[in-house]
């Protein structure tokens, strides 16, 4: 009897311990459609639906790497664009523009608008575009030099 009782015993204390994680950091968010709770460093996650709502607990750490410009130092240099995120217009500095080129195009590859760098300073209209992040490329003899993430707001 004494050894059924210490196995269960054990049993009972593997299974107080069994829901136990090891986090980083964590908290709760109030708002006025709910709250949440949350823990980095989770290692189980469960998913929950009731046909209308679907609630996925546990590993979900998204992240995102933003890179707002690539540059080859080799082909373009002293270039700049601004402002960036923008509402309306896009500006594009150069001091030596001439052969240069840009191409606008949206995150999925389609060329927006395109044309020559005419001066030192050309401005592009994006105030027709939706909200969005795009995608600008200055080409010097048909080859990429920089490319900018353009982040456009309403």
């Amino acid at each position: 009897m004494r050894l059924l009782y210490t196995g269960f015993c054990v049993l009972a204390i593997n299974m107080l311990l069994a829901q136990e994680n090891s986090v980083s950091a964590g908290g709760e968010t109030i708002g006025s459609g709910g709250s949440s709770s949350y823990s980095v460093g989770q290692t189980n996650y469960t998913f929950q639906t009731n046909g209308n709502v679907n609630i996925i607990e546990g590993v979900q750490q998204p992240y995102e790497i933003s890179v707002l410009e690539i540059k080859d130092f080799g082909l373009i240099n002293n270039i700049s664009v601004f402002p960036n995120p923008t509402t309306q217009f896009v500006t594009i500095s150069i001091q030596e523009f001439e052969g240069l080129e840009y191409q606008l195009f949206d995150i999925n590859g389609r060329l927006i608008q395109s044309g020559k760098l005419s001066n030192s300073e050309t401005t592009i209209n994006v105030s027709q575009l939706p909200q969005a992040t795009f995608l600008l490329n200055i080409l010097k003899n048909n080859s990429i030099g920089n490319t900018f993430k353009i982040i456009k707001k309403d």
